[in-house]
């Protein structure tokens, strides 16, 4: 039987495709395809090794063997065949059966799906089609690899004339495992055809139309069909690029920055690749390049869209209101408006607002506020349209009350809760009013700190008498009525403050959780009892009368005489509480204490040796406190304690039993995901008494399928040596580790940990991975961090262990900044973050481009970060990196219009050659080993077809000499000084653990690599160092007079020293000593019969220069609050400036890699308390970073710390005389007059001459 399905596809590795499948037709009108054999079906098979000789010539069903059902199978899988004597038995198992083919002229392609482990080959009628993992040799009956199954992969079967026919066809498949004791098999397989589609899509309408418009911030498409491959450089409008696009199927939406006033065009980028689902696709062709032109005008009168108090309400004073505009307008002045006829005593404002109007206090009666006949008020717009006003009133009464509104419930640590309208368990606040009659909200205010009341505002919104209102504390901010209330706030989990304030201005508290609520629990409410006491409520009533099981507290933790750590003698341990009448009860089996498991605790506990304790307090009608647990390391060898430890405490039935995540019967270390994470207390301890940490923490197996299935405690390494991965969720704790793991990385909070076992080096060096990606950091680029620990699993020592961070969104913003929206893709195409559509067009660029096309080449660079990429090849090469590039790579880029796809390396163990290593395989890779022309980059790969075809370019070429002369001479990364630097770092930390380190790195790698990776790179043009130039001094500071001279063997020598190519225009040619005399970059390059070398480049330093990166303005006592305070820095020096890593004191703020600041090139950097006020206020303003904290009022130093912690930056302001008195002007910003003269010089500032300052400018 064949029916219709509708599939969307998306190419993985090769020809395969991984397939969602669509019942429903009325959604997505994909390509048609009708399945010819489906999973699942009954099959002839034979199983053995050896196989009757004719069985892929004759006809299924004339052969005398067995049917059964897919999928054949043991150790995997479910239903089917069952082939429990194949294990030591037979590897092969051979399969047969006829399908039937009406008409083979309506197929374009036949799509193969197979579930398989671990390899196979098909034929139809006796054509040999696909082979995944056959045999190394005809005689071998085992498959090349091995492979896991528990998904269908798909393979794409084209020019079907040649073997398929009408009527009945024959498919035949024999498949292997990959060896006689494998713990598993699987294969099953479904056959679809892929009916002909010739009609391309079109585009059946846009909005807006093109003409006369008022606003223009995104542009709306339908096409005919569902089409592929929309990115953001499809469209452009005036030549920009969007910021980001909605959509699927048929309707995308494309979303640009707020577009100025004047004339656009819409248009087509030429080499848009937008397709439709067909096999194979029908590209969109537009009718014109242009789309649309559209005349954007301001015609729109600037009005109040919020003024606080809210018009109409009653209050009980009245000397201030706040006004917000629509847009920014200019003008107003105090005579504008009138307070019950009287002019105020100042208006102070700035944009669209705050507008603050104050006036003498009205203490009693009705309040009218009116504009003036000559109101003066405009925006900005070419032709200024002026302010359409309105009137209002209120109504003071001294003795009003506002409502009987009050916090009566909170949660602020909701693992699983109630929900949001997102479907996450956001923490929330409930509201109940007790009064006898409604309360209108709006304008009131919530706040989770009390010098800020006014933090997010009610809208209006009313709550019945006696009813509840439930507000989640979400950080969402979201005020849209009849919608769920979201603050732009959440709440600590360790305590903090909540408070509601009235309407009026100044606010006034009308019920807090003060001074601080207490420590709080996963799920557990905190609110009113009926008696009006705060309590706990096991069972949380959002939005309904509190219920009862409720406690009045929290026990606090034991306290123990000795914190965990390393101890050389024996010692006595004492618990202790200062609860009264409460109990503690300890245990020392792993298991977590309870009220009736562990030893009640009356005298002190002798530590004799390794000891775990973990330990509670309990109280009748009080929850017990969390568990405390210390590990107690004593009498170990330095093998163990020369490392810091990790210890992981879990009770045994999350390690071993029928739920215990090690457990091999039944087979739990395949199974994955959060069903399969576990409760675990992490703890860093360290000899010494140095400060490590104690985190509970969730922990899962890390690793593939092919190490999971395998993992046994029973066998040698590394197959009883398993890797974990470290979780901080709120509901075990803390929702993150706080601690600077890493040293040298300013990044203390982190999400996940992997602790890496070292499967392919598990043993002996174990840090060829560390040692990697300690180079590849070397380099400049973001790399995972790591360090060295052993690692105890309930006390047992499990060996040395690796934790490094794991590369996630975490990860990339850590290291870039930017949203959190990425695009993350791992090995044979993995999706780990958002999708592959724009992985996919950069590889379509590339790989299917000419590069050397300039036009084409221009267009891939811009979709990469070439420097990495290059940088990237450049370590794999040298360090040999094995099983790559189809496996172990990582690449991201952020999801927006300009941003670049980086490569991040991951998991090279089997790198540095596999001399004495524990190694899964049986290639052997040795120091003379070439993986650039031959095997790993000379493969079909994608990373090894987007260098290939990057390589085809001679500029590219040039680059990538100029990055080698950048890292293999003058003390470069790839230098053997330097490496065998990083490498002895390794080995000492290692030097009581491993004392026989394997020195095939220090002793043959690193005295021979060099030479033979220079000559392979040489040898296709990618190294020109032979001739490149040499400078007397390589950079560096420089005395009064110092002139450079610069050498090479021969040819004519260029330079420049104003950041260009020497190969350019600018270029002068060297004939005498370059005199230097300020903070200069030297580039110079060798010319020999039109041939460029490399690039020799160095930066010199005057001694007395000083750093190039100056405060240019401050606004630190902005109107409207600390929501507009920027920090404005300048490069003042003709050079790129690199603040990596870099960090601003005085506010909290760190730099990202590769942060660099061209010349000249203004940054600015903005609170963070309320980034849409900022950007509402300053729309065009490119905001460079947003910072934690405030500027003080009154004065504060302000400093720039580099990547060691070193100030080379820093002023301290005051707002007294002499500094520009900005108190007396405020809303102005205070401005340096001559950036490159001393910043504390009060005489150097000035107030900005318009309010606001000018950030940016």
């Amino acid at each position: 039987m064949t029916f219709s399905r509708f599939y969307l596809i998306k190419m993985n590795r090769l020809c395969s495709i991984f397939i969602l499948f669509f019942e429903m037709t009325s959604l997505f009108s994909f390509s048609h395809a009708e399945v010819l054999l489906e999973r699942g079906s009954t099959w002839k098979y034979l199983k053995g090794n050896e196989s009757s000789g004719d069985w892929l010539t004759v006809d299924c069903s004339s052969l005398d063997w067995p049917s059964g059902n897919a999928p054949f199978r043991y150790g995997d899988g479910l239903s089917g065949t069952l082939l429990s004597d194949m294990p030591r038995l037979y590897s092969v198992v051979y399969l047969c059966r006829n399908f039937e083919v009406q008409d083979v002229s309506k197929y374009s392609v036949l799509d193969l799906l197979v579930n398989f482990d671990d390899g196979f080959i098909v034929w139809i009628n006796g054509h040999r089609l696909i082979a995944q993992n056959p045999p190394r040799t005809p005689l071998s009956k085992l498959a090349s690899n091995s492979h896991e199954s528990g998904k269908f992969e798909q393979f794409e079967i084209g020019e079907l004339g040649s073997f398929l026919k009408n009527g009945t066809n024959k498919i035949a498949i024999q498949a292997f495992n990959f060896s006689l004791s494998s713990s598993d098999f699987l294969i099953d397989a479904e056959l679809i055809g892929i009916l002909n589609d010739n009609k391309p899509p079109v585009l059946s309408g846009f909005l807006p139309e093109s003409g006369r418009i008022q606003k223009l911030n995104s542009v709306q498409l339908q096409f005919s069909e569902p089409v592929k491959n929309i990115d953001l450089s499809n469209l452009k409008l005036n030549g920009r690029l969007p910021q980001s696009i909605d959509g699927e199927g048929l309707s995308w939406t494309f979303n640009f920055a707020e577009a100025d006033y004047g004339d656009f065009v819409l248009s087509w980028d030429i080499e848009q690749a937008i397709e439709d689902f067909g096999r194979p696709p029908n590209k969109f062709i537009p009718e014109s390049n242009e789309l649309a032109r559209y005349h954007v005008v301001d015609d729109i009168a600037p009005e109040l869209v919020d003024i606080l108090p809210r018009p109409g309400m009653t209050v009980r004073e009245l000397k201030r209101i706040r006004l917000f505009f629509n847009e920014p307008v200019m003008n107003f002045e105090a005579d504008d408006i009138l307070i019950n006829g009287q002019v105020p005593k100042s208006v102070i404002g700035f944009a669209d607002g705050p507008w603050e109007v104050e006036f003498k206090k009205i203490k009693r009666g009705p309040v009218k506020i009116t504009w003036s006949n000559k109101i003066g008020i405009i925006d900005k717009a070419a032709k200024p349209n002026s302010f359409i006003s309105s009137d209002w009133s209120y109504n003071v009464d001294p003795n009003h009350w506002p409502g009987v509104v009050v916090i009566n419930e909170f949660m602020a640590s909701n693992q699983s809760n109630i929900r949001d309208e997102d479907n996450q368990a956001v923490d929330w606040i409930e509201l109940v009013n007790s009064g006898r009659n409604a309360v209108n909200l709006s304008g009131w205010s919530m706040s989770d700190d009390k010098k800020i009341p006014g933090k997010w505002i009610f809208p209006d919104i009313s709550i019945a008498p006696n009813s509840f209102l439930v507000v989640f504390a979400s950080g969402k901010n979201r005020r849209v009525i009849g919608k769920p209330m979201h603050t732009n706030f959440k709440l600590g989990s360790s305590g903090g403050y909540i408070g509601i304030f009235s309407p009026e201005l100044p606010r006034k508290v009308i019920d807090k959780v003060s001074p601080k609520y207490p420590e709080q629990r996963s799920n557990i409410s905190y609110g009113l009892s009926g008696t009006d006491q705060w309590e706990y409520f096991v069972k949380p009533t959002p939005g309904a009368v509190n219920g009862t099981g409720s406690f009045k507290n929290i026990l606090n933790k034991p306290k123990f005489s000795r914190e965990r750590g390393v101890f050389i003698e024996p010692f006595d341990l004492i618990l202790s509480t200062k609860e009264d009448q409460a109990q503690i009860r300890y245990t020392t089996d792993y298991s977590l204490p309870t009220s009736t498991n562990g030893q009640l605790y009356s005298n002190p506990i002798p530590i004799t040796n390794t000891t775990i304790i973990r330990a509670a307090t309990f109280r009748r009608g009080s929850w017990s406190s969390r568990s405390a647990t210390h590990t107690f390391v004593l009498g170990d060898s330095k093998a163990v304690t020369s490392l810091p430890i990790i210890s992981l405490v879990t009770d045994k039935k999350n390690i071993w039993g029928e739920t215990g995540i090690l457990e091999i019967d039944p087979r739990n270390t395949n199974k994955r995901g959060i069903a399969w994470e576990r409760p675990v207390s992490s703890e860093l301890l360290f000899q010494y008494g140095r400060d490590g940490f104690q985190v509970d923490s969730g922990f899962r197996l890390q690793g593939g399928d092919f190490i999971r299935g395998r993992h046994t405690p029973y066998k040698p390494v590394p197959w009883s040596k398993y890797s974990f991965r470290l979780y901080f969720r709120g509901k075990y704790g803390e929702s993150r580790l706080k601690y600077p793991l890493f040293s040298k990385l300013p990044i203390d909070e982190f999400e996940h940990i992997v602790l890496r076992a070292g499967m392919n080096d598990s043993i002996n060096p174990f840090i060829c991975d560390e040692l990697c990606r300690r180079l590849y950091r070397d380099l400049g680029h973001a790399s995972s961090r790591g360090m060295l620990v052993n690692l105890l699993l309930n006390g047992k020592s499990q060996a040395y262990y690796n934790p490094t961070e794991r590369i996630d969104i975490n990860f990339l913003r850590s290291r870039h900044g930017g949203g959190s929206e990425w695009d993350l893709i791992a090995q044979f195409g993995e999706i780990r973050e958002g999708d592959d559509i724009e992985w996919n067009r950069f590889k379509n660029l590339t790989i299917n481009r000419d590069l050397t096309i300039p036009r084409n080449y221009k267009k891939a660079v811009s979709l990469i970060d070439l420097n990495n990429f290059i940088d990237y090849i450049m370590l794999c090469i040298y360090v040999d990196m094995d099983d790559w590039p189809y496996n172990n790579w990582r690449a991201g880029r952020e999801r927006r219009a300009d941003a670049k796809w980086r490569f991040y390396l991951w998991d090279a163990e089997r790198s540095f050659g596999t001399d004495g290593k524990q190694m899964l395989g049986r290639q052997r890779r040795v120091v003379t080993s070439n993986n650039l022309t031959q095997g790993a980059l000379a493969s079909r790969a994608d990373i090894a077809l987007i260098f290939q075809s990057f390589s085809a370019n001679s500029e590219f070429r040039l680059r990538f000499a100029d990055r080698v002369q950048k890292h293999f001479f003058n003390d470069g990364v790839f230098t053997d000084e330097h490496i065998a630097l990083r490498h002895q770092e390794l080995k000492n930390e290692m030097k009581h653990v491993l004392p026989d380190m394997r020195p095939y790195i220090g002793k043959v790698w690193i005295p021979q690599r060099r030479k033979i990776v220079m000559e392979q790179m040489a040898s296709i043009d990618l190294q020109r160092s032979l001739n490149a130039p040499s400078f007397s001094q390589h950079g560096g500071i420089i005395k009064a007079g110092f002139k450079l001279a610069i050498t090479a063997p021969s040819g004519t020598i260029y330079y420049t020293i104003d950041s260009t190519d020497p190969s350019g225009a600018n270029a002068k040619k060297y004939e005498d000593q370059i005199a230097l005399r300020r903070y200069t970059i030297v580039k110079a390059r060798t010319l020999i019969d039109g041939r460029w070398s490399a690039l020799a480049e160095a930066s010199f330093s005057p001694d007395k220069f000083g750093f190039p990166v100056k405060f240019n303005e401050v606004m630190y006592n902005p109107i409207g609050g600390s929501d507009y305070e920027f920090i404005e820095l300048k490069n003042i020096s003709q050079t790129e400036v690199d603040l990596s890593w870099y960090k601003m004191k005085g506010v909290n703020f760190i730099f990202k890699l590769q942060s660099k600041l061209d010349p000249g090139q203004l940054i600015v950097l903005a609170s963070d308390s309320n980034p849409e006020a900022f950007i509402s206020r300053y729309p065009r303003l490119d905001v460079y970073g947003w910072y934690n904290g405030s500027l003080a009022n009154s004065g504060e130093k302000l400093a720039l710390e580099n990547a060691e912690g070193l100030e080379v930056l820093k002023f301290k302001y005051n707002n007294q005389a002499p500094w520009p008195m900005i108190d007396d002007l405020q809303g102005h910003s205070l401005q340096i007059i001559k950036p490159s003269v001393n910043a504390n010089n009060p005489t150097n500032w000035k107030p900005s001459s318009e309010v606001g300052g000018s950030p940016g400018k």
